[in-house]
């Protein structure tokens, strides 16, 4: 529920410097969690992560974690420029 609430804010531009800190804290904890059990070698063949949709092995997990951290902390680093096209740049006064 919580990833679906922080897309929805991430897709609409709400509360962006919060949305996309949340996104980065989720995709390396799920980085990290999806790491030590391919350390621990545990029998995991796909992470569940989308449903029965689409099935990825636990290193693919890794790399599209990897992809979305890395585009929530560019978001960050230029969340002047990130801001412009989001409702908080619409809601927010004019200065």
């Amino acid at each position: 529920m919580v990833e679906l609430l922080v897309g929805v804010f991430l897709v609409l531009g709400l509360w962006l410097p919060t949305a996309l800190g949340v996104s980065a804290l989720m995709s390396a904890t799920l980085m990290l969690l999806v790491g030590q059990a391919i350390l621990r070698h545990l029998p995991i063949d796909n992470c569940g992560c989308f449903g029965e949709l689409v099935h990825l092995p636990l290193a693919a997990v890794i790399f599209v974690d990897l992809g979305m951290l890395v585009a929530a902390l560019v978001c960050l680093r230029f969340l002047d420029q990130a801001s412009k096209i989001s409702l908080d740049s619409f809601f927010s006064p004019k200065k």
